[in-house]
């Protein structure tokens, strides 16, 4: 992965099912890693951003099913919002997961 994304240069990487726990960092050279887990499986999304970038995390409220890393970089002179999100097959959609 580290590879493929220094070759082609990528600035962000939207992650999904990422199936990592907390006691497992993820680390790649020359990128930082914004994650979210869901605390039972260790199923999560992320975010990675090439070092350099100015960018923050974005906090949200505990979702119920959805799963999102969110964050927050300038681009254009403008604030963008970056967001992963995943929401298993295995469970429904729920309108106040999606509005926040």
């Amino acid at each position: 992965m580290e590879y493929f994304l220094i070759q082609l240069g990528v600035d962000i990487c939207v992650l999904s099912e990422i199936f990592l726990n907390f006691a497992q960092p993820f680390r790649l050279a020359n990128y930082v890693c914004h994650r979210t887990e869901r605390p039972t499986s260790g199923v999560g999304t992320g975010i990675l951003v090439r070092h350099g970038l100015v960018h923050h995390s974005v906090p949200f409220r505990v979702l119920t099913h959805l799963e999102a890393t969110a964050i927050e970089i300038t681009l254009a002179g403008k604030p963008v919002l970056v967001l992963a999100a995943y929401l298993s097959p295995c469970r429904p959609m729920i309108g106040s997961d999606f509005t926040t």
